[in-house]
């Protein structure tokens, strides 16, 4: 069997991999060979892996995407409403978003149902199980805790799971709302990096530097975040006069020392990363899974 797997349409890093009976044959990523090319299909993708593995679009049995468009849709226009609930040029706003956006992905997925010529010939797949897939059934496993996380995906923000032989077992989602990645993306802004490509920096800078706001930072988010950060009425994601007067910091960064970034990335990583160690902790616990038993737990930390 031929299955032609597509990562999220209409993402910044969209890909497309080939698997006959079950094995890779070939993947890419598309940025690689079109890096200035539109988001949407990754058509030179495609067309290296169906080249490579000497096939046509009507020798592929099903094309797998990594995500459903429809419920995505669902899922953040509900949620949205909920960051500005007395706002309804703000919501008005954002639903239009969404519903451009909703449009546009669906497009895509006409076109590809125009080149396979039958409907049963593809599946949209849930965008965070794909990524507990990626993670379990690639690794020496038998069972596992599963835990994936980013910045939104379908309307999610992170999936818990328990992965045992060929089953994976989906655990209720983390709230849209409370996405960690969001926070870890507008740290990455303050700081004076790209917000959802350059999250790494981050990482890096905070080595340099001493987690001072930690204490504060897990204090914000195991509280009400809605306080300090939300949306604005243009979509993007800012954080409150409250975070910085919280943490003694300039406000929106534009005043931070070099010490100040340094320490801010540390506390940032330390913070997040306490976070979800805890939250690890917790489901261990509850599903019993440990060493002890010859199993173990499985992070996988995933950026929008």
């Amino acid at each position: 069997m031929l299955i032609l797997g597509l990562s999220p349409l209409f993402k910044s890093d969209t890909t497309a991999a080939l698997f006959r009976d079950g094995v890779i044959e070939s993947a890419l990523e598309n940025y690689k060979v079109k890096p200035s090319g539109p988001h949407g299909i990754p058509e030179e993708a495609v067309q290296y892996c169906l080249s490579k593995s000497g096939v046509t679009w009507s020798d592929i049995d099903v094309v797998a995407i990594a995500g459903d468009p429809l419920r995505g849709w669902g899922r953040r226009a509900f949620s949205r409403r909920c960051l500005s609930p007395i706002a309804s040029l703000a919501t008005a706003y954002q639903q239009g978003k969404e519903l451009i956006r909703f449009a546009r992905e669906w497009t895509g997925i006409g076109t590809l149902r125009q080149r396979l010529q039958n409907t049963q010939k593809m599946v949209s797949l849930d965008h965070h199980s794909c990524h507990a897939a990626s993670a379990f059934f690639f690794s020496p496993f038998d069972k596992a805790l599963i835990l994936t996380l980013d910045g939104e995906g379908d309307g999610r923000t992170a999936l818990f799971a328990v992965g045992e032989g060929s089953r994976i077992r989906v655990q209720p989602p983390m709230p849209y709302l409370d996405s960690i990645g969001w926070v870890y993306s507008r740290a990455t802004e303050l700081l004076g990096f790209i917000p959802s490509k350059e999250e790494h920096k981050t990482q890096w800078l905070g080595l340099h530097g001493e987690p001072v706001y930690k204490d504060k930072i897990l204090r914000i988010l195991r509280g009400q975040n809605i306080r300090y950060f939300r949306r604005n009425p243009t979509g993007s994601f800012v954080t409150s006069d409250l975070f910085f007067n919280r943490l003694g910091l300039p406000p929106n960064g534009s005043g931070f020392t070099a010490e100040q970034k340094r320490n801010l990335a540390s506390s940032a990583q330390t913070a997040i990363t306490e976070l979800i160690s805890d939250s690890l902790t917790s489901f261990q616990r509850k599903t019993g899974i440990n060493r002890s038993e010859e199993h173990t737990s499985e992070l996988q930390s995933l950026r929008h």
